[in-house]
């Protein structure tokens, strides 16, 4: 049960840390069109992504660990690692199950208050056209970025 709530608890503090450290591109992909559920997609793609390596390298060092516990010393008299692949399905299903339930408010935030505001995407392309301008070292047209309609966040 601590795993649990320490698992759920790191999980969810590294999505929302991703979230907040990227407000401004998910703004962008809010305001070039993204609808929330495709938002809601990359973060829990990413969630996944990341339990996935987790599990992988968690499942190898515990593995290591309890072999060299108990091999060569007085515990292999009293214990023995078992590893069935039931206990591997088992610790997948766990790691996924805590990553989804640790990933839920982050891609709530990201779903449904993150937007593209006009301010930002004019300083985006204030940006690009300074650096296409400094780079080529031509005159490139200016850039006009109109407000669209607000979209439902279905």
């Amino acid at each position: 049960l601590v795993a649990l709530i320490v698992g759920g608890v790191a999980v969810t503090n590294t999505m929302a840390m991703s979230v907040f450290e990227r407000i401004r591109e998910i703004g962008l992909l809010r305001a070039i069109g993204w609808k929330g559920r495709s938002i809601a997609l990359l973060i829990l793609g990413e969630t996944l992504a990341i339990a996935l390596i987790a599990l992988g390298v968690g499942l190898a060092l515990g593995y290591a660990a309890a072999e060299s516990f108990t091999n060569g010393s007085r515990l292999s008299a009293l214990a023995s690692p078992d590893f069935t692949p039931g206990v591997f399905a088992w610790g997948l299903a766990f790691a996924l199950g805590v990553a989804l339930f640790g990933a839920i408010y982050p891609t709530w935030i990201a779903r449904n208050y993150i937007t593209g505001t006009l301010l930002e995407v004019e300083e985006l392309v204030r940006t690009i056209d300074f650096i296409a301008r400094a780079g080529a070292g031509t005159s490139m047209p200016s850039v006009t970025v109109t407000p669209r309609p607000a979209a439902s966040t279905a």
